[in-house]
């Protein structure tokens, strides 16, 4: 057999000698396997498994700036807002949503009997003030009859829906936690202490939409609430079902529209503790004070449910 020559040498020789040229070349070793280790990095570096830990990361970084730019819901919860009885009102003037679902929760202490509709909260049309929604204490029993003092929870003006009667009195100088809910436009709750009192079933769509809110009291309705409120939130959920209420200071959920701790302790604005902008206005019925005036209006207490033990149902 005959075997090719190149310049003279057989094809064997000099692939023989190239090969001992490259294994014998200082350094040449090192780059083929720093080639290796730069193929490997760069496939390990763009892998999903390091693009998912990347934005991972950035998720973890995101949310821990959220978290530290939420409003301190804690804050002021230590206290509540007595009011007199009288003429003591605080006003929500900004407009809240109200869906088909919502519920208006808190704590309340009865301290003055007036005998009389006592009203603790209302929700109004922002259009025309029309009432939408109540919670009241019916003093000496026009709305439910017996036994007088109980909490009720009224729907639209007047007579034109039946009265939510609780049949849980309003004792003086006791805590208690009312809420009312609307499960939808036609049904709606009245829980007392985290019990459901009644509820009530309609054809007709009550509200879903926009009010404006008061404590306290309401020009053109019934008399005003004497006592302390506390905790109060209105919320985008409905209550389906009996609960614990929370004594601690609240928090805010996704779902909290606004949440006021009534426990500012100074100046005429109520706090919302969510950041939505649904402060209160610290006033009286009639006119609107300025600021600095020593005109009457509720006032700050340190009293609050998780501090009066005994008080607790």
């Amino acid at each position: 057999m005959v075997k090719a020559t190149i310049l003279g040498k057989s094809a064997d020789a000099v692939a023989l000698k190239t090969r001992e040229r490259v294994k014998n070349t200082p350094g040449r070793w090192w780059m083929k396997y720093q080639y290796l280790i730069l193929v490997v990095y760069g496939l390990f570096a763009w892998s999903p498994l390091t693009v998912h830990a990347a934005a991972a990361e950035a998720t973890l970084d995101q949310a821990a700036t959220t978290v530290a730019e939420a409003p301190n819901s804690a804050a002021g919860d230590n206290g509540s807002l007595r009011f007199n009885g009288s003429n003591d009102v605080v006003r929500v003037a900004k407009p809240l949503p109200l869906g088909e679902t919502f519920t208006l929760a808190g704590w309340v202490n009865r301290t003055v009997s007036n005998l009389d509709q006592e009203v603790i909260a209302t929700l109004n049309d922002p259009a025309d003030g029309r009432r939408l929604y109540a919670v009241v204490i019916d003093g000496h029993g026009d709305l439910c009859g017996s036994p007088e003092g109980q909490y009720v929870f009224l729907i639209g003006e007047g007579g034109e829906n039946p009265p939510l009667c609780s049949h849980v009195v309003a004792e003086l100088g006791r805590w208690h936690h009312v809420a009312i809910t609307q499960v939808n436009p036609h049904d709606h709750r009245l829980l007392i202490d985290g019990r459901l009192t009644v509820s009530d079933s309609r054809s007709a769509v009550v509200h879903a939409g926009a009010a404006t809110l008061s404590f306290g009291s309401a020009e053109g309705f019934g008399d005003a609430f004497g006592g302390l409120l506390h905790g109060m939130s209105l919320t985008a959920r409905p209550l389906l079902i009996d609960f614990v209420p929370e004594r601690q200071p609240l928090t805010v959920t996704p779902e909290t529209i606004a949440l006021w701790s009534f426990g500012d302790g100074a100046g005429r604005m109520v706090k919302d503790r969510t950041g939505h902008g649904y402060d209160g206005l610290v006033s009286v019925r009639k006119g609107r004070p300025s600021p600095g005036s020593d005109e009457p209006g509720p006032k700050w207490s340190s009293d609050t449910p998780s501090r009066t033990w005994d008080t607790l149902p």
